[in-house]
């Protein structure tokens, strides 16, 4: 429970369902907060050309802090793609 909402009782895939962009989830493996089946659902759920970057260890907010360059590597590479795809446009 968080602020009184059972999180395991959520279904953030059917949000995800129309956004038609690829996204980037970045879920530590050891989130006590959010089950990383949402996670991984909400990838598996998205557009096709979505990352996922699972970070062993990691609480919430731990990702960063955990693996500095590789968090660092995989949020630059995503948002230069998907520039370079909106200007190719």
């Amino acid at each position: 429970m968080l602020y009184g909402i059972d999180l395991s009782k959520l279904a953030p895939e059917g949000a995800i369902q129309s956004v038609n962009i690829p996204i980037l989830v970045i879920h530590g493996d050891t989130d006590t907060r959010i089950p990383i089946g949402h996670g991984i659902r909400v990838f598996e759920t998205a557009h096709s050309d979505s990352e996922l970057l699972l970070v062993p260890g990691a609480d919430p907010a731990e990702a960063f802090n955990n693996f500095p360059q590789d968090y660092m590597d995989r949020v630059v590479n995503y948002f230069s793609t998907r520039f370079n795809e909106q200007a190719a446009r």
